[in-house]
């Protein structure tokens, strides 16, 4: 399977992603089929059902064009990167990152309590190559299309001579392409900080220098 280059042009190109990503986060380690109206919460439950909640009728977890319209956002940042892959004509793969700072990254993925200390924590003014979104469907998962994806990732990036930070949870897979990629745990692990919002959330970092 070719890896190649995703447009933020290409609108077609954009809902086959989209259509994927709605796919690969319905399954395994996430379940996110469905979302509470209200509370935001995300349901292995059909959309159209009651939310567990209460708060009214489940709706789908990543409607096609409000997805598009979030990928085309993330790869429009500075220094996007975004790639795909395809297996008889569908898209089953998808990585993008951008480059961003420890005060941004804080920011956008933080409560204003937590903010100070993550971005102290990477370091202030750090800039760096955030590997935003790696996802696979289940069927292409653990036969190492996911690393080649991240290396290919980082390999690109590798041009804006940047350190690199990858999100991810304990259960998910993108800990072991952390590992081939040389990122070291800096939250989330039996030696580092535990997350301050989600305990089985790990941040991994690799210092340009390194």
């Amino acid at each position: 399977m070719n890896i190649e280059r995703l447009d933020k042009k290409n609108i077609q190109g954009l809902i086959k992603v989209a259509e994927t990503y709605r796919d690969v986060f319905a399954t395994e380690p996430w379940n996110e089929v469905s979302r509470g109206p209200n509370c935001g919460k995300f349901y292995e439950n059909q959309p159209g059902t009651v939310c567990p909640c209460g708060c009214g009728k489940l709706q789908e977890a990543y409607p096609t064009m409000t997805t598009v319209g979030y990928i085309r956002k993330e790869i429009s940042k500075p220094n996007a990167i975004a790639l795909t892959t395809e297996k008889d004509g569908i898209i089953v793969g998808f990585a993008w990152g951008y480059e961003e700072t420890s005060e941004e990254f804080a920011t956008s993925k933080y409560k204003p309590e937590n903010r100070n200390f993550i971005s102290q924590l990477i370091g202030p003014n750090k800039r760096f190559f955030y590997m935003s979104e790696c996802g696979l469907v289940k069927p292409e998962r653990s036969m190492g299309l996911g690393t080649e994806m991240s290396l290919k990732l980082v390999s690109e990036a590798s041009q804006f001579n940047q350190s690199v930070l990858l999100r991810t949870n304990k259960g998910s897979l993108a800990r072991f392409i952390a590992k081939k990629l040389n990122l070291t745990p800096i939250i989330g692990t039996e030696n580092t900080p535990s997350d301050p919002e989600n305990p089985d959330r790990i941040l991994f970092y690799r210092d340009s220098k390194t």
